[in-house]
């Protein structure tokens, strides 16, 4: 029996194409529909994105939209305490209302710009090492005509080191060939429910301080090699 999923995703300036992208990927997943509820949390949009989130909501009773507005600017892809303080102002109170309404076994943070298979979550659930950890699959970036590591913030291996920007075939090389424990992850993230009812939040560290929340509460941390999750390529990067 597959579990049940609490999907939350973050939006901001997602009117459109970005939107229409996300929602296309949630309802082409391979996973039964009554087993899935989403929370969408927007906030300091300067479009429609809350319009176009609150117009989906209507026509679909799975889904939660909250608002969290910090009037702070927009940062990009930037390692910034301030960009920081934003995603956890923005993302905590979809999960606390997630938490309110007990349903799920799972909380799954699903960033609203990835591309995933419809198979990903079901990959993800049959690899699980452990029946109660937090785990997620390997974030990738193309850049130029290559390939590198993307989510290189929240990937922390063991012994506290982050995951390097290399490319595939280095980390065929390099690391096991089945899930695997680490210390934190990050971008597409399975959280037993518990963790999130024991308190489990973004804070300065975002996501990865939300893993390490988890690990702290006694929740063992996997990353599974074998299932790809792709972040669009971003205007600017370079090897």
């Amino acid at each position: 029996m597959l579990p049940r999923l609490a999907i939350w995703s973050l939006f901001r300036d997602d009117a459109g194409d970005n939107i229409a992208r996300y929602r296309a990927r949630i309802e082409s997943l391979d996973y039964p529909p009554d087993l899935l509820r989403l929370y969408l949390a927007e906030g300091d949009s300067r479009d429609n994105t809350l319009e176009e989130l609150q117009a989906w909501a209507i026509e679909d009773h799975r889904i939660t939209v909250t608002k969290f507005d910090t009037g702070l600017r927009r940062h990009g892809h930037t390692a910034d305490p301030e960009r920081f303080h934003i995603l956890a102002a923005t993302a905590n109170p979809a999960i606390d209302r997630l938490c309110r309404d007990g349903w799920g076994d799972y909380a799954v943070l699903i960033e609203s710009d990835l591309i995933f298979q419809p198979d990903t979550l079901k990959r993800l659930l049959a690899n699980k090492p452990d029946e109660a950890g937090v785990f997620a699959p390997m974030i990738w970036l193309p850049v130029n005509e290559a390939i590198r590591f993307y989510d290189v913030w929240a990937f922390h291996s063991l012994d506290g080191l982050n995951f390097p920007p290399a490319n595939p075939a280095w980390f065929v090389a390099h690391w096991p060939g089945e899930p695997f424990e680490v210390e934190s992850v990050g971008s597409l993230v399975f959280f037993p429910m518990d963790a999130i009812r024991a308190g489990a939040r973004y804070n300065e560290n975002v996501i990865r301080g939300m893993a390490l929340t988890a690990k702290g509460a006694g929740y063992r941390i996997f990353c599974d090699p074998t299932t790809h999750v792709f972040h669009p390529p971003i205007a600017g990067e370079r090897w």
